[in-house]
């Protein structure tokens, strides 16, 4: 049998890693942006929770050329630890499509 403080050692050692865990998982992980152009908000949304900011309008500066096929620009962006992902989405028949996303790793500049 264990004594008091082996089991409060192991107690400890499973809420550490359950605790490091969810921090990599919700906080360091590096979020996939290349796999959501061409999902719908709703999609994106379901896949990372809602987003920790919502502009209009996109991230960077990409060239005019670029922009001129999209209508009603909106930027969704996910504030992590370990970075920002960043989502261009526009009004595509009648439901946001994402058109442009990145991953800008923390400590990088646009």
């Amino acid at each position: 049998m264990l004594s008091t403080r082996n089991r409060r050692i192991i107690i400890l050692l499973v809420f550490f890693i359950a605790g490091s865990v969810t921090l990599y998982h919700f906080q360091l992980r590096r979020l996939d942006d290349s796999s959501c152009v061409g999902l719908t908000e709703a999609q994106i949304i379901a896949r990372l929770g809602n987003p920790s900011v919502r502009y209009s309008g996109t991230f960077g500066a990409p060239p005019v050329d670029f922009l001129a096929g999209h209508n009603n620009i909106e930027t969704l962006q996910w504030n992590r630890l370990s970075g920002t992902l960043y989502i261009s989405i526009s009004d595509e028949t009648g439901s946001k499509i994402c058109f442009e996303a990145a991953w800008l790793p923390r400590g990088a500049v646009f």
